[in-house]
């Protein structure tokens, strides 16, 4: 077991907060259909076959501390960009710090990682999609678009999809890369955490 970091987009720590969210998909940073012999194709979909030059970033048991958008609170220690409505965070964007700078001793949100696959990217199913914490537009049976000028999307599939162009790029979605799947539940703060 590791305890590493992991970077959120403020939406997906209000999924996390809210949780929706149990799921988180990241590129591969070799991409395996240059490498066929070291994926294993059955029922369950593809594994890596054992390849000391293919790991994923995070293992099964590992904790991860997540890094989001914060600062020096005038009240409390800190504060988080995810507490905040946008409304508020428009006026006072100046101040907020970008994750990749958050302390360790601002971290509150800790996860496990509780499985580990690789899979395309197009392959997310429906209940997938949904576990990626995507938002669920009530009593429309709709899903929320990440992208701008659409409304909603009739599928969870069709809104990750946005999400994932949001963050990474078309070309990235076009691209249908292969992706390690992360599945976590959140815990409590590990004994011994720095204050």
């Amino acid at each position: 077991m590791a305890i590493k970091p992991i970077l959120f987009s403020t939406p997906m720590v209000q999924a996390i907060l809210e949780n929706r969210k149990k799921q988180s998909r990241r590129k591969c940073a070799h991409q395996y259909w240059q490498h066929s012999e070291l994926v294993d194709f059955n029922d369950n979909g593809c594994h890596i076959k054992v390849d000391k030059n293919v790991t994923s970033k995070y293992q099964v048991g590992d904790i991860l501390w997540v890094r989001e958008t914060w600062r020096q609170g005038k009240i409390v220690r800190f504060d988080y960009k995810a507490d905040y409505p946008e409304s508020i965070n428009w006026v006072i964007k100046r101040f907020w710090k970008p994750s990749i700078h958050m302390p360790k001793a601002a971290a509150r949100i800790f996860l496990e990682v509780t499985n580990v696959r690789v899979e395309r990217l197009f392959d997310i199913s429906e209940k997938d999609a949904i576990a990626e914490g995507i938002i669920v537009i009530e009593p429309e049976e709709a899903y929320i678009s990440y992208d701008k000028g659409v409304g909603s999307y009739a599928t969870a599939r069709g809104s990750f999809f946005s999400l994932w162009s949001s963050i990474n790029g078309q070309a990235s979605t076009d691209a249908n890369p292969w992706v390690f799947v992360y599945e976590f539940k959140r815990i409590d703060k590990p004994t011994n955490w720095p204050h």
